[in-house]
């Protein structure tokens, strides 16, 4: 049987190969399986390397020096073994390798190891990246590598200074947009720092585009708002000039009368007196055609005007609004109005109540009262409906005195 030494120089040669390539698995598998923790396989690993150097040893040796130049017996001892010794340790010592690396590859797929972590967070699109207080970077992943590199123009190796380089919570890097959280993680006694980024390109440009929307939207409304206001004010004045309109049509009237009156019919005379009284505390009313600071004051003008004495018995509320007050005025000039027209009376009592859900207004006058119910016609019926529209109330009673009162809910 052939001894190895006594192979042929090409033979010897792949037999060298051959362990070469058997060390360099040995290597692997002890690299390997130490990363995934599997330390018994990482021993077994050692054996095999150890073999498998030694016979690469003794390959090369007898390579390029005779049985008569080595110096190691061991060597000699290998050198003299047949050939198909070698051939089967060596294919014994490859199975065995084979095996390693197959329960190590099988192992990682199987089961979740640091590796198959690391694996996963380099496919995720975010950016993570944990790193203790001296900024040294517990772990890191292939996106936050690209992001630091970007920012700070150097590899991701000191936490820190990534975690300086982030300066808002969104910021653009390169052409993308990225959102950064920051948190402190605690691990047993020592406390660890995450950077977590996410791409937020689209949402973030999908939030200015929705932002702009509800500014264009606001402005419209805002414009809106204006050309209501703008349109109530026209049907205001529309109103007003109707109003005047008819007054003036009214007053021609009247003069026509009052000129092919018959002097002397005293019942005649006196209806056209009292269309003239009547007239003439209308033009008084609709005299105010623009809104007046002192509203009050002009109340008491009219209210001396026609001879009534206004008597207050109690101060205005503060808490109304300007519209409130507004159609307090109107109520108060509606009050005169049939207090002058109806009833003949000289004094108004105007007092005011309070209570938790609303304010009341009242108005009460004495003179030729007739008694009965008081129907909503004419001035109250107008009143009845502008008090409709700011969720008043008018009411009106008819008996030793006639009460008209509004009232206010409170706003709740």
């Amino acid at each position: 049987m052939t001894l190895f030494l006594n192979l042929p120089f090409l033979c010897r040669a792949g037999f060298g190969l051959w362990t070469l390539l058997l060390c360099l698995a040995g290597i692997v598998d002890g690299v390997l399986s130490a990363a995934l923790r599997r330390y018994r396989n990482a021993f077994l690993a050692l054996p095999l390397f150890a073999m498998s150097f030694l016979m690469w040893q003794t390959t090369a040796r007898f390579l390029y020096f005779s049985e008569q130049e080595q110096t190691s017996a061991l060597c000699i001892w290998l050198g003299r073994l047949p050939s198909m010794v070698w051939v089967l340790v060596l294919l014994l010592l490859t199975v065995g390798a084979a095996a390693v690396s197959y329960s190590g590859i099988r192992y990682s797929r199987t089961f979740i190891t640091p590796l198959t972590i690391e694996r996963c967070a380099d496919k995720l699109a975010c950016g993570i990246c944990v790193w203790q207080d001296n900024g040294h970077v517990v772990f890191s992943n292939g996106c936050m590598n690209s992001l630091s590199t970007q920012l700070t123009g150097k590899p991701l190796m000191d936490g820190t200074r990534l975690c300086n380089a982030v300066t808002e919570p969104i910021m653009p890097v390169g052409e993308r947009m990225w959102q950064f959280s920051f948190r402190n993680l605690a691990n047993g006694k020592e406390v660890l720092h995450e950077l977590i980024a996410s791409d937020v390109t689209e949402h973030y440009a999908e939030s200015r585009a929705l932002q702009a929307e509800n500014d264009r939207l606001a402005k419209m409304n805002e414009e809106l708002r204006v050309y209501g206001l703008k349109i109530d004010e026209t049907v205001r004045r529309q109103e007003m000039l109707q109003a005047k309109m008819n007054i003036h049509d009214e007053m021609n009237r009247l003069m026509l009368s009052t000129v092919a009156a018959d002097l002397e019919n005293t019942e005649e005379l006196n209806r056209i007196f009292a269309l003239w009284e009547q007239n003439a505390l209308l033009l008084c009313m609709e005299s105010n055609e623009h809104k007046n600071e002192d509203a009050m004051k002009q109340l008491e003008e009219l209210a001396q005007a026609l001879g009534i004495q206004l008597l207050w018995e109690n101060a205005l509320p503060d808490k109304f609004t300007p519209k409130q007050r507004e159609l307090l005025f109107v109520a108060a000039q509606e009050a005169i109005t049939n207090a002058v027209k109806h009833a003949k009376a000289n004094k108004i009592k105007i007092s005011f109540a309070e209570t938790p859900e609303n304010i009341q207004c009242t108005f009460e006058n004495g003179g030729d009262l007739s008694g009965g119910e008081v129907h909503f016609t004419g001035g109250l019926a107008n009143l009845a409906v502008l008090a409709q529209e700011q969720d008043a109330a008018v009411f009106a009673k008819s008996e030793e005195t006639f009460r008209l009162s509004l009232v206010f809910c409170k706003s709740r």
